[in-house]
């Protein structure tokens, strides 16, 4: 029995379900950890829309490939357009220019529909906080466009050469693409959630939904569909609960969200689930969901980085008002006109060339510095090292320096003179740029050795994030061989600075930049203390002066969006002593019982009197985000770290 293609109140009921929970999540991550997986929820329905028409149209025999691009072409590019453009105007009064030039690539590649890619490759540990990229979410859009591309043509391919082998071919796509999510989500978390080939089968599922629909609906019985709409609401349900961002997602997680719509698009409207999902309400907010999801995360991007103090409740309540209102007026004006008139080839071409003129405007601005300065010429209150660091100089040790987690080593070797050497995690790397140049212009060489995320203390290898674990392992081992390396070298080696991120590493716990504390992996206060001892006798017995540089205070907010130009304070950007030395408090004692090393305490020249200071007195920054130091912060202790040294000679 075929399906006679009538529109599902309750699809767009569980569109608002999914919306919703995304919403949720992005306003309130700390209550809602689970809502994420409304784009799972999304993926399904558009394999099953999508899928139905390409499938009944087939069957009626007035399918056409070039109809079907228009059609998503006038559904899709309009609000896009709209949303990058007025992303790109407020981006020019908002961002700093190197954020607006990053903000214009993505706008390219949100108009290209490969934003999923580009995040992909920019993702890292030094990465930019996802709060400063707008235009992120665009990465589940591209995964859907980019199964529009090929997916139609395949079933067109299907129909006219293989006899319609339809439901085989997609079971095939489907779990092949569910087993590379598998195992993907072990070997590269990122490539897992952003690429379309282990993404693919959650559409496939709904492909599934529709070609049941077209060919085999008449099979089901109304009792059996009540059963399967109450198990679809029961895995949402239960998605929502238990996952979170420290779970292994996609992999079998995705299951619960995708396989719940499944049941739910399955059971059909008759269901009790799917006639309370046709309420009124949650239709209309179905309706608008497309614009809404476009233009929710830009507005709290936005916020975020132009409201210090965002995190009020009744802001977030505003802001989601506001999306709600700029989603209706895009429906409203925008897409239903265009959905009323009839399909021609010469305004869907004019659609498709405004698109491109905005990815073009976007490349211009991420690739024309001219261009972009035009636009946007708030610089950000940064001074930068002028200093080049050397990696071909650790090469000399025979220290090789390979991907993002593994050992970093760079060097500021300046002839034969006294060398220093600052050892520990990436707070020991952030700002030693501008480290470096103050300890040379003291007649000082320097060398850094750091790992991401490790303590680097000998007998303490436990990554605070523990996917990275065996890095960690490898890294601190490494790190000591590479050290007696350096020492074997021949090169003067005078001093030794230990700088690690203590006060994480022992509570598991750190400040993020909108002020919350997000949960790590714990060593506790005795294994820290103990293996930071180990580490201090084992240099001593080199014959050089060592230092421990404390932790310097965590700011709990971003320091750039208290420098904008466009800046909206709810809040003040200051951080109290106080409460740096509350946070630091067992840290600072598991210090004081440690011997061989001078404690050089960075809360003494960070927070002078009361406050504690993330730029100097000419407003230049001294963060690069809310705990690491860039290189002008880094020059800046260096003096306050020099004095020391000079005391101790």
């Amino acid at each position: 029995m075929m399906d006679t293609m009538m529109y599902r109140t309750d699809i767009d009921g569980l569109r608002s379900i999914a919306i919703l929970t995304v919403l949720a999540f992005h306003a309130f991550p700390g209550k809602f950890k689970g809502g994420f997986v409304g784009v799972d929820i999304f993926f399904v329905i558009s394999g099953f829309l999508i899928s139905r028409i390409i499938f009944s149209d087939l069957e009626n025999k007035n399918f056409c490939v070039k109809d079907f691009y228009i059609r998503r072409a006038r559904r899709i590019f309009p609000a896009l357009i709209i949303v990058l453009l007025s992303v790109l105007l407020l981006g020019r009064h908002a961002l700093f220019l190197d954020e607006y030039r990053a903000l214009g690539f993505h706008a390219a590649a949100g108009s290209a529909f490969v934003m999923n890619f580009v995040l992909n490759m920019e993702q890292g540990y030094f990465d930019t906080f996802s709060e400063l990229k707008p235009l992120l979410h665009l990465w589940s859009l591209a995964i859907e466009e980019q199964f529009y591309i090929f997916w139609p043509i395949l079933i067109w391919f299907l129909w006219t050469k293989l006899h319609r082998k339809f439901l085989i071919t997609t079971i095939i796509i489907g779990v092949t693409s569910f087993a590379l999510n598998l195992y993907t989500v072990r070997v590269d978390s990122a490539a897992a959630y952003y690429l379309p080939f282990g993404r693919f089968w959650e559409l496939m599922i709904g492909s599934i939904l529709a070609y049941f629909f077209v060919y085999l609906a008449h099979l089901i019985e109304l009792k059996y569909k009540q059963i399967c709409s109450f198990i679809g609401l029961s895995l949402i349900a239960v998605g929502l609960i238990l996952i979170d961002r420290q779970k292994s997602f996609p992999g079998y997680w995705a299951l619960l969200p995708s396989m719940g719509a499944f049941f739910i698009i399955l059971s059909g409207p008759e269901s009790l689930i799917s006639k309370l999902l046709s309420n009124r309400a949650l239709v209309g907010i179905g309706l608008i969901s497309y614009p809404l999801y476009l233009w929710h995360w830009p507005v709290f991007a936005f916020a975020k980085m132009t409201i210090v103090g965002f995190d009020s409740v009744v802001v977030k309540l505003l802001l989601i008002l506001i999306s709600f209102l700029l989603a209706w007026i895009t429906y409203r004006f925008i897409e239903t006109p265009i959905r009323k008139r009839p399909a021609n080839l010469r305004e869907s071409a004019l659609i498709a060339i405004c698109l491109a003129f905005v990815g073009i405007l976007g490349l211009l601005i991420s690739h024309d510095n001219q261009f972009a300065t035009l636009l946007n010429s708030h610089i950000l209150p940064e001074k930068q090292s002028a200093s080049v660091l050397s990696q071909s100089a650790c090469e000399k040790f025979s220290i090789k320096e390979g991907g993002e987690w593994d050992l970093h080593c760079r060097a500021l070797i300046n002839g034969d003179r006294e060398t220093f050497i600052f050892y520990g995690d990436s707070h020991a790397a952030a700002g030693y740029d501008g480290l470096a140049e103050e300890f040379s212009a003291y007649g000082f060489n320097s060398v850094m050795l750091a790992s991401w995320g490790c303590p680097m203390l000998i007998g303490l290898s436990r990554a605070a994030i523990e996917e990275h674990q065996a890095e960690c392992e490898r890294n601190t081992t490494y790190a000591k061989e590479a050290m007696d390396k350096i020492f074997a070298s021949g090169i003067k080696v005078v001093g030794v600075a230990i700088a690690t991120r203590g006060p994480l590493y022992m509570s598991g716990k750190n400040y993020t930049s909108n002020g919350g504390v997000f949960e790590r992996v714990s060593v506790g206060k005795d294994a820290f203390r103990s293996s930071l001892q180990e580490t201090i006798s084992y240099l001593g017995k080199k014959n050089v002066n060592i230092f421990y540089i404390t932790e310097n205070p965590e700011l709990g907010f971003n320091p750039r969006n208290c420098s904008r130009p466009l800046k909206f304070e709810l809040l003040q950007c200051a951080l109290k002593k106080s409460e740096v030395l509350l946070w630091q408090k067992d840290y600072l004692d598991a210090l004081m019982t440690v011997s061989g090393a001078g404690i050089i305490n960075s809360i003494e020249y960070f927070c002078p009197d009361q406050i504690c200071y993330f730029e100097d007195d000419k407003k230049h920054l001294m963060y690069r985000d809310s705990d690491h130091l860039n290189s002008y912060g880094g020059a800046w202790a260096a003096k306050f770290v020099l004095s020391r040294v000079q005391m101790k000679r």
